[in-house]
């Protein structure tokens, strides 16, 4: 991960200002966070297992 963040990054940056040079926004780091948020609240909002194997452990010591 820190390879993408130190380098892949921002040479993926340096070809999307060469490619649009009229855009003076750096786009590429924008694309990058909001697909990490995206992922984050994808993994942990929608399909949050923890919550799911404590719910499944409290129902077993119940019966028991």
């Amino acid at each position: 991960m820190a390879i993408a963040f130190i380098h892949l990054i921002p040479e993926a940056n340096e070809g999307f200002e060469e490619a649009r040079p009229e855009i003076k926004y750096p786009i590429c780091y924008l694309v990058v966070i909001l697909s990490y948020t995206l992922i984050l609240v994808i993994e942990k909002v929608l399909f949050n297992a923890h919550d799911l194997i404590e719910v499944h452990e409290h129902e077993h010591h119940e019966h028991g």
